[in-house]
């Protein structure tokens, strides 16, 4: 995990709003207003979204992960905003024909991983797959696939929350 100045952020925010405007309405989403969307998909196995936000202003910058439903949220992560460069991060490799982004965390003994993977001819069929891998002590990696429609700029985290 990288530490990097307040400023930084600003990056993020301004790169998200120089985005297509249509790809913000695509998918509902669990960011509030005055936030950026990140990430954002509903859940191809259950009725909830998964997002990333991003925020500066007033009261401060941050990157915040949600999951569950608008009005009925099950994790907000981190639960204070201003810990998030010290929670998050960010990996992205690009081998032959692939381009694959990952963001994690830790919430308890509990791993999240929002994850793009995208493939490439002539390496692979072209596909992708983007997501949520929940990792618990104990248990089976569960992974959640997106629906279609995603919101993806999980590459725009590049340099800013680094590796």
């Amino acid at each position: 995990m990288k530490n990097f100045p307040g400023p930084a952020l600003c990056v993020i925010v301004t790169l998200l709003a120089a985005s297509p405007a249509g790809a913000r309405g695509m998918v509902p989403s669990l960011c509030r207003g005055g936030e950026e969307v990140v990430f954002s998909c509903n859940l191809a196995d259950a009725p909830k979204a998964v997002a990333l936000c991003a925020a500066r202003g007033p009261r401060g910058q941050y990157l915040q992960f949600r999951i569950g439903r608008p009005g009925a949220l099950e994790l907000e992560f981190p639960p204070r905003r201003e810990d998030y460069l010290t929670l998050f991060s960010y990996t992205h490799v690009f081998p032959h024909g692939a381009d694959d982004s990952s963001l994690r965390f830790m919430n308890g003994a509990t791993s999240y991983e929002l994850f793009s993977q995208i493939r490439m001819p002539p390496a692979y069929p072209p596909s992708t797959r983007r997501g949520l891998h929940v990792m618990a002590p104990g248990r089976a990696v569960r992974t959640h696939v997106c629906g279609a429609g995603a919101v993806d700029r999980l590459s725009q985290l590049e340099g800013i929350l680094g590796r």
